[in-house]
């Protein structure tokens, strides 16, 4: 992921993943892209809620006036078994 704004800063007030289940969303936040490629990762605890999830949603609030977002190679990891997953 990467972005660029029309302000030196490229400061954002947040970045959320949203997934999309059959019930209520589910959002996790990660850090803020900067203007070369990084990737970045959203822990979500899987309390067994995330069998249905269906899509998702990558959303940032740019704090300038025009934005460019680049996403590319998007990958879902799921742990095993809760003694492997990857705390925060």
């Amino acid at each position: 992921m990467k972005s660029e704004q029309d302000k030196a800063e490229n400061d954002f007030a947040w970045c959320y993943c949203m997934l999309l289940p059959g019930g209520p969303e589910r959002y996790a936040e990660y850090p803020p892209p900067i203007r070369s490629w990084e990737k970045r990762i959203a822990f979500l605890r899987d309390d067994g809620s995330l069998s249905d999830v269906r899509s998702f949603r990558l959303g940032v609030n740019p704090k300038g006036m025009k934005c460019t977002l680049w996403v590319r190679n998007v990958e879902v990891v799921r742990a095993k078994s809760a003694s492997e997953a990857i705390q925060p």
